[in-house]
């Protein structure tokens, strides 16, 4: 979960976001969008969310000097915004592996995956004031589409969003605001497939399904890889 703490008493949850690894180094990968807004505080990565939500300084991860995929231009980008974990605070929690024999390549059509992220209205539904109990991510699942996208744009981001994919969404819910850098994992659980960026209605035709669908925006876990490669240089 990504926060920006304006002090001690004001915590906005502004994003999801997941731990990875990459040749033994650890990150913390979000949506450029999620931190390209924030002015004043500081921006931190909640490893292990609890039910009472505000963090203590020793449950998170402090970010700064964000980097992001190389071929982002002032117009445009891959959504993608990476933070490296200092050594001396690399986390005991399981990452997820970015070595490019464990990212999924792609899915087929009708593929299915899962997103696992932290909404703010889940938080809100799920919070218990002073509860230290661990809160596990909202998931739903969806199935990949061959939806024909254009580059998306996101409110408060001066960027174009291009190399999305889409996943049609079965389980009947929504994600809701705060769940982008959500991971979208493969029906395994153990392969990356991308990075959720926003939701959107669209008019989809195909042998299967004519009419309006829900569908669930994401970044292909390529980008990600290519990103984490150019930051190691």
């Amino acid at each position: 979960m990504i926060a920006n703490i304006l002090n001690d008493k004001k915590c906005d949850i502004i994003g999801t976001g997941f731990l990875a690894v990459f040749n033994g180094n650890q990150f913390i990968v979000t949506c450029r969008h999620v931190i390209d807004k924030v002015i004043d505080g500081k921006v931190v990565a909640i490893l292990n969310c609890c039910k009472n939500v505000f963090p203590s300084p020793k449950d998170f991860i402090e970010l700064s000097e964000p980097s992001f995929h190389p071929d982002d231009t002032p117009t445009s980008s891959y959504d993608i915004a990476i933070y490296k974990v200092p050594a001396s605070l690399q986390s005991t929690s399981q990452p997820i592996n970015l070595e490019r024999s464990t990212i999924n390549k792609g899915l087929n059509i009708g593929s299915t995956a899962c997103i696992s992220g932290y909404p703010v209205d889940y938080l809100k539904q799920n919070r218990v004031e002073g509860s230290s109990l661990i809160l596990v991510p909202k998931k739903i699942d969806g199935k990949f589409i061959r939806l024909p996208m254009e580059n998306l744009t996101v409110s408060g981001f001066k960027r174009e969003i291009r190399g999305s994919q889409a996943l049609q969404i079965t389980s009947g819910e929504r994600m809701g605001t705060g769940a982008s850098g959500s991971p979208v994992m493969d029906s395994s659980g153990h392969s990356l497939v991308g990075l959720y960026i926003a939701e959107i209605n669209a008019t989809y035709t195909s042998l299967e399904h004519t009419g309006n669908l829900y569908a669930a925006c994401y970044i292909p876990a390529v980008y990600i890889a290519e990103a984490v490669k150019a930051l190691e240089g």
